[in-house]
């Protein structure tokens, strides 16, 4: 399969083969996958909009919120249009999709200790506003909570309240079960709490 990368904004065209997205049962993404390897671009946007939250997600949790994000996003789903025909276990999609967001990031922040910029020339990213309400306030205490959490807790965080997916999504894309993916939820709610209350206490925001 062939693609210049030029052409790499998934999200801009329209959507053929929409009945794609009410295809049921365990087998819809082994369905999605043929069709995209068989060079159907409509099926492949199908993929990009159906994984995009989880792919932001990932990066965002790696590499924060960035002017290069969306070339990294469009980078990982480049990516997976050049190798899915190389994919030989279809039901192991999303822990691959992880595996080529984690190399992006490693190549990403390789880039910048090299003193490049990101994967395709991106500048250097602007000056965040200043904080200037109680809401933005919360927001970066929430940012920082996450930022010192464990890898774990702070994926599985982004899964549910940033890309929202379901638990039954969560576990399927982690490789755990319904019940361990309730328990670790739990363990990342209540350490985010720990850590973001005396943050909110300095800023007399509780």
């Amino acid at each position: 399969m062939a693609q210049r990368r030029e052409d790499r904004d998934f999200r801009d065209e329209s959507v053929p083969g929409v009945a794609l997205k009410g295809m049921a049962g365990p087998d819809v993404d082994d369905k999605l996958l043929l069709r995209v390897i068989a060079g159907d671009q409509g099926a492949f946007r199908i993929l990009v909009e159906r994984y995009d939250r989880l792919v932001s997600a990932l990066l965002v949790d790696r590499v924060g919120q960035r002017e290069e994000l969306n070339d990294l996003r469009q980078e990982v789903f480049f990516r997976v249009y050049k190798g899915l025909d190389r994919l030989r276990e279809h039901t192991k999609f999303a822990s691959w999709l992880r595996g080529i967001c984690r190399n992006v990031v490693r190549e990403f922040w390789a880039a910048r200790a090299r003193g490049h910029g990101a994967l395709d020339e991106a500048e250097e990213p602007a000056a965040p506003e200043p904080v200037d309400d109680e809401k933005e306030s919360i927001e970066i205490a929430m940012r920082k909570g996450l930022a010192v959490l464990p890898g774990r807790y702070r994926e599985i965080l982004r899964m549910r309240y940033f890309a929202k997916m379901s638990y039954e999504d969560i576990a399927e894309t982690l490789g755990l079960s319904f019940m361990a993916v309730d328990a670790l939820m739990r363990r990342a709610k209540a350490r985010l709490k720990e850590v973001v209350l005396p943050i909110l206490e300095r800023e007399n925001l509780k």
